[in-house]
């Protein structure tokens, strides 16, 4: 996924647990300018939104989606 002048890369590898039997559960954590733009942007390529953009219980507004290898995204704008 690319935006003006920066790119973000996931890649899906074999990693050991740290302790077996922990779930898997990778997320990236974004913070951006304009996320009404950026959520526009996304649901735009056919991205299923997994949690619409909504106020959060902190001074901002987000939403998520998963990634093709099914880690979650998160990406925010501070209020």
């Amino acid at each position: 996924m690319g935006r003006d002048a920066i790119e973000v890369h996931f890649h899906h590898g074999r990693r050991q647990r740290v302790c077996l039997g922990a779930p898997r559960y990778r997320l990236l954590y974004l913070r951006v300018g304009g996320i009404d733009s950026v959520y526009a942007g996304v649901k735009s390529q056919g991205v299923a939104i997994t949690r619409e953009l909504r106020h959060e219980n902190w001074p901002a507004r987000g939403f998520n989606f998963n990634d093709p290898s099914g880690n979650d995204v998160h990406i925010e704008q501070p209020d």
